[in-house]
């Protein structure tokens, strides 16, 4: 069975396949319901495009004038919280016109603010088309256990750049299938 975060994404990156669009984009704004990009447009200046075609999610072409503090492709991931032991992974297929390393995150929305839970993986992209996993165990304390909304934030580079983003997959494997994303230790056994 289908764990709910698993079907809200499929949900979001379904719909967003399924959209049309060619457009100049605005800070914050939704390329489908549960998709948009953000960037600091207070200290930053970035000129964005996007499109969408046939067999791939998104095309963004980024200009960026001045460095921005953050600039990022956000994903919502619905209400449902994880586990402690249950590993939460995301498949990417993407396309870029040179190398660079993100460091994605899942920002979970708190009463008094938000908790970010960084994943234990990078992600590597080399110019030229690839797929990248990057897994992470939910450890006890984690803000991805809350039940309350979380977004994959996944930055994008302060330079111009060219990315496609053809396929994405985000998965759950529950924690009693024993399974870990990274060995097990001390520190972590709760």
């Amino acid at each position: 069975m289908s764990h709910p975060i698993e079907t809200f994404t499929s949900k979001a990156i379904f719909e967003c396949r399924q959209a049309v669009f060619g457009c100049t984009v605005e800070n914050n704004a939704h390329l489908s319901p549960e998709i948009y990009v953000s960037w600091d447009d207070q200290k930053g200046e970035v000129n964005l495009t996007a499109d969408s075609a046939e067999n791939m999610l998104l095309h963004l072409d980024a200009t960026v004038a001045k460095d921005p503090r953050w600039f990022s492709l956000n994903i919502g991931m619905g209400r449902q919280g994880l586990n402690a032991g249950d590993v939460l992974g995301v498949v990417l297929e993407t396309e870029c016109n040179h190398a660079f390393n993100s460091v994605p995150f899942c920002r979970t929305a708190l009463e008094d603010g938000h908790g970010d839970t960084y994943w234990q993986d990078g992600l590597n992209l080399e110019a030229g088309r690839q797929i990248s996993t990057l897994l992470h165990t939910i450890e006890p304390g984690d803000a991805l256990e809350k039940s309350v909304f979380h977004t994959l934030v996944i930055p994008l580079p302060h330079e111009d750049f060219s990315l496609t983003l053809r396929d994405m997959r985000l998965f759950v494997l529950d924690a009693a299938r024993g399974l870990r994303s990274t060995p097990l230790q001390a520190a972590s056994a709760g």
